[in-house]
């Protein structure tokens, strides 16, 4: 499946999750323990902590689609709040046109996880080259996180400098990289 058509599928459950996110958060106070690797990639536990509701459980569940593809879901009490989708192989593309032309309303603008990447309201793309594969082939990885649209907006540091300590993790196990 291409970025794209993942994409589009993305977009429609976006807003049912933005809707159900208001009812989940109940108010609950206590501090998720979040292990230092998800997916089988090693983290910064408390930079995704800053991007999670508060709960009582924390799961990470991996899905590999294809062999140029992984999918992590996060969840938070049962509720996925947090999608991170790896590709390898991608033809290159503008992120920060492609946000312009597909997220507007997300109030997109230039990211500094990498050259080519871009942040908006609750969601992330950056896209590096995949040296390890070969000339013209690209690593790109899409970070979406669930919540009202003011969580969200008030998110977007912390979304990039988690996106920023991820890419290297994400492009060594994708196969892009040896280090």
């Amino acid at each position: 499946m291409t970025f794209a058509a993942h994409h589009r599928r993305l977009s429609g459950l976006g807003l049912t999750a933005v809707l159900l996110s208001g009812v989940s958060g109940c108010g609950k106070s206590e501090e998720l323990k979040i292990p230092g690797s998800i997916c089988g990639r090693d983290i910064e536990p408390a930079l995704l902590q800053q991007l999670l509701p508060n709960g009582e459980s924390f799961e990470a569940q991996q899905d590999s689609f294809i062999p140029v593809q992984e999918r992590c879901v996060l969840s938070v009490d049962n509720n996925r709040v947090l999608f991170i989708n790896e590709y390898r192989d991608q033809n290159h593309f503008d992120i920060l046109k492609h946000f312009m032309e597909k997220r507007l309303d997300r109030n997109p603008e230039k990211s500094t996880a990498a050259e080519n990447s871009a942040i908006t309201d609750g969601e992330i793309l950056a896209m590096t080259a995949c040296t390890k594969r070969g000339k013209g082939k690209n690593h790109l990885l899409h970070i979406s996180i669930m919540g009202s649209l003011e969580e969200l907006k008030e998110k977007r540091e912390e979304l990039d400098r988690f996106a920023a300590s991820y890419l290297p993790e994400s492009r060594k196990e994708m196969g892009c990289t040896t280090t």
